[in-house]
């Protein structure tokens, strides 16, 4: 087993986060709400309620199934995400905050995201992989268009 096996080796991701991001999650899956729901509701805010849509309008993007389908790609060997993957082998001896961090960035620079704002999100997905297994999920997931 290399070093990027261990993603999917550890339920704790969530609980790396820090304190007022982990809470909220932790509070919400205490409530009964599953992981994959508690993301979704993550991103599902794209601006203020309270104002007109600025532009021509239309659907709002579903962040969610973007970052999720770049988060497929990663985890289960897409072309795209080699050198994130050998990048996170190499410094793996940092941490999951930083590996969480490292996979953030790099996918919210695909998706126009912050890290911050999905980094949450990255964690919950990296804890609903440890729960199945790597090679479960990519299987259940495999429809995941990019």
């Amino acid at each position: 087993m290399d070093e990027f096996d261990q993603l999917a080796d550890s339920a704790a991701w969530i609980g790396s986060l820090k304190a007022y991001q982990s809470a909220p999650i932790l509070q919400m899956e205490r409530n009964g709400e599953d992981l994959e729901g508690i993301a979704i509701r993550l991103l599902s805010k794209t601006g203020s309620e309270n104002t007109a849509p600025f532009g021509a309008g239309g659907a709002p993007k579903n962040y969610f199934e973007a970052l999720k389908a770049e988060f497929k790609e990663f985890m289960c060997g897409g072309e795209k995400y080699v050198d994130l993957r050998n990048q996170i082998s190499k410094a793996w001896d940092k941490g999951k905050l930083h590996v969480m961090t490292v996979i953030a960035a790099s996918i919210g620079s695909v998706l126009g995201l912050g890290p911050a704002i999905i980094l949450p999100v990255v964690a919950i997905l990296l804890t609903i992989v440890a729960k199945m297994g790597r090679n479960a999920w990519c299987a259940v997931n495999a429809a995941v268009v990019p």
